[in-house]
């Protein structure tokens, strides 16, 4: 008796006349992207900075939580050795990925690890242009170095 197959469910979300692809291919990095965060990160391991035998990392790993998961988008990239990637690593160390996070969220924003679909779907932008999400992750960054100035501001001053 030939066994059952599941049914495959290949159609794509639709969410307010928009088409959003799967999440397993929002998550994926590009060549695209993995050269992006070479320019803008450059090429060495966050922790030791060594050149030697680097991995890309998704700072909030895909799947993170039920809620939320990280985005194949350069600024959730970040390159790391072996030894500090795996599970002696951000794997393996809470602490040492929440350094992580709490330094992207610092340069970036709240928003850092999401693409333009979350974005859309989350009403933060109109449309799912490319135009639009940069636009508004620029000014994310912005709003961050403003709160970033507010913190080194309140921690020097004499009252």
């Amino acid at each position: 008796m030939p066994v059952k197959q599941r049914k495959q469910h290949n159609k794509p979300e639709l969410y307010r006349g928009r088409r959003i692809p799967k999440k397993s291919i929002r998550g994926r990095i590009t060549r695209e992207t993995y050269n992006k965060t070479i320019d803008m990160h450059g090429f060495e391991c966050f922790f030791c900075g060594t050149t030697q035998s680097l991995e890309c990392h998704h700072v909030v790993p895909k799947g993170f939580s039920r809620t939320i998961s990280g985005r194949g988008v350069w600024r959730n990239l970040r390159f790391l050795c072996t030894e500090h990637h795996g599970n002696d690593g951000v794997h393996g160390n809470p602490t040492m990925l929440k350094q992580l996070q709490d330094y992207h969220e610092q340069l970036y924003g709240p928003h850092y690890f999401k693409d333009v679909y979350d974005l859309f779907m989350e009403g933060l932008v109109e449309n799912t242009s490319p135009e639009v999400y940069e636009a508004f992750m620029q000014e994310e960054e912005r709003k961050a170095r403003y709160r970033q100035i507010d913190v080194d501001c309140s921690a020097n001053a004499y009252f």
